[in-house]
């Protein structure tokens, strides 16, 4: 299973589809900001939302996030995928994915479940959880569909 964006696709040998037997999953149309709670400082969007995107609806809601990388093309998704980071003088934090609470990943399932089981992870602060894995898995673990920040 590989994904691909409108900009761009996964490129190590590690998800990309083995011949005819693979599956690409597009996040093309996964392009919405789903909610934004200004009281609890959280927004929520789909995986194929770019950084701009997600940059300027939160500024209008005054939101912001603390760090981000350079490049404002880059998919939620891909960016939470790869372990894209900001710069920052502070140790910790400067990661996107370690502002993630929330996350939804798609991952194989049964022929019961259509071949898909879509999976919601909580940050729960464990070090070992799924939540932790899943934040920068290179889409092993399954393409991330939504993300709460």
């Amino acid at each position: 299973m590989r994904v691909a964006t409108r900009y761009s696709h996964s490129i190590p040998k590690l998800v990309c589809p083995d011949g005819e037997d693979g599956l690409i999953i597009s996040t093309e149309n996964l392009n919405r900001i789903v909610n934004i709670d200004k009281e609890k400082m959280l927004v929520t969007v789909e995986s194929g939302v770019t950084l701009m995107q997600l940059i300027d609806e939160a500024a209008k809601s005054g939101l912001a996030l603390p760090y981000t990388p350079y490049w404002l093309g880059l998919t939620i998704g891909g960016l939470l995928g790869t372990g894209a980071h900001g710069s920052t003088l502070w140790a910790d934090g400067s990661a996107i994915h370690d502002h993630v609470v929330q996350m939804r990943i798609v991952t194989p399932g049964s022929h019961e479940d259509g071949y898909a089981t879509v999976r919601t992870l909580e940050d729960n602060g464990e070090l070992d959880g799924e939540m932790m894995a899943a934040k920068v898995s290179l889409g092993v673990l399954g393409v991330i569909s939504q993300v709460r920040y």
